[in-house]
């Protein structure tokens, strides 16, 4: 066996706990915009978005300004007790409660969105994770948790190469240039070398499409492919946090890798 169910769960925690400290740092920093008369005053967008009763209650309960600073502290404590506590079954099953819990008031806050895939990730791992965790003395569901993550990492790579496969953008090679191009995720140095080069923009949209599509085989393959296939992942995820700024991508989706690697292996004594 590649982990041991203790070790898995350590592994990621520890490596999750880094994307959620992050997050939380963020989330900090936002506090002031989140106040009243802040960019992201919560009254005024229910009231853009004409929210009924449902938003007046959940403002009052969730979004009181002392609020704003005591959801994304506590979720950090939890992230911090993740990344550097003994990361025993039971304080991992009360830190992931903490995550969850914290996570879901947080994205209450988020009216109009915002949230990118490593948020949605760390969402399901949280839930996940703090659930077979804390219903650990039932046969199974500990192993089921780690199974699930492990499912839900090789879709979400998978469907995100083919929803790249059936853009034109992507298939002309077009897409990465352009991503590259913006103010928000670009970086003008790796932009003007890929605007220059037609045959690099090709390459790089094809390579991104083909090794997330690779992903749907993640839990077929032998050690070594699936060594190697998760090894580009990494150099991918660590480029994009390189160039486009994306840090949490880094860490919530290699922090999925032992889950995948724990279903590969039980995928595998079973053919």
């Amino acid at each position: 066996m590649y982990l041991d169910i203790e070790s898995a769960y350590q592994i990621t925690s520890r490596i999750a706990g880094i994307a959620l400290i992050l997050s939380s740092l963020e989330e900090i920093s936002l506090r002031k915009d989140y106040m009243p008369g802040g960019v992201y005053d919560l009254h005024y967008i229910d009231a853009a978005l004409r929210h009924g009763d449902d938003a007046r209650t959940r403002t009052g309960v969730l979004d009181r300004s002392k609020f704003h600073l005591t959801w994304p502290v506590v979720r950090l404590a939890a992230a911090l007790t993740l990344l550097l506590g003994p990361n025993t079954m039971v304080q991992m099953a009360v830190s992931w409660t903490i995550v969850a819990l914290t996570t879901f008031a947080i994205q209450g806050r988020h009216r109009l969105g915002g949230e990118d895939g490593s948020d949605q990730m760390i969402t399901i791992l949280a839930i996940s994770f703090s659930v077979a965790l804390i219903f650990g003395f039932c046969p199974g569901v500990r192993e089921a948790g780690l199974y699930f993550i492990g499912a839900q990492s090789v879709l979400a790579y998978t469907t995100a190469g083919i929803a790249k496969l059936l853009c034109p953008e992507w298939r002309s090679g077009i897409a990465v240039c352009g991503i590259l191009s913006t103010r928000s995720h670009g970086m003008r140095g790796p932009a003007e070398v890929v605007q220059r080069s037609r045959a690099l923009q090709y390459l790089l949209c094809w390579c991104t499409i083909a090794f997330e599509v690779a992903f749907l085989s993640a839990p077929l393959l032998s050690p070594m492919p699936l060594t190697a296939l998760l090894t580009v992942a990494i150099i991918f995820h660590a480029s994009i946090a390189i160039v486009m700024g994306l840090n949490g991508f880094f860490w919530a989706f290699v922090s999925t890798y032992p889950s995948i690697f724990f279903l590969n292996e039980a995928i595998g004594a079973h053919l």
